[in-house]
C-alpha cells in the first residue's frame, strides 16, 4: 500500500521519516470528520 502511495506522490520516505504530501488523502482514508485539534488523531 505504501509503495502505491509513493508512486502516486502522496508519500515520501527516508531512512528516518515519512513525509505525507497530501493531508486530504489521509483525511479521506480515515473518514475525518473535522474534529477539534485537541482530539484529532491526525
Amino acid at each position: 500500500m505504501m509503495n502505491q502511495w509513493r508512486k502516486e506522490g502522496v508519500l515520501t520516505t527516508t531512512t528516518t521519516s515519512m513525509i505525507l504530501h497530501d493531508i486530504d488523502f489521509l483525511k479521506e482514508l480515515c473518514y475525518c470528520e473535522g474534529c477539534p485539534v485537541g482530539i484529532c488523531r491526525l
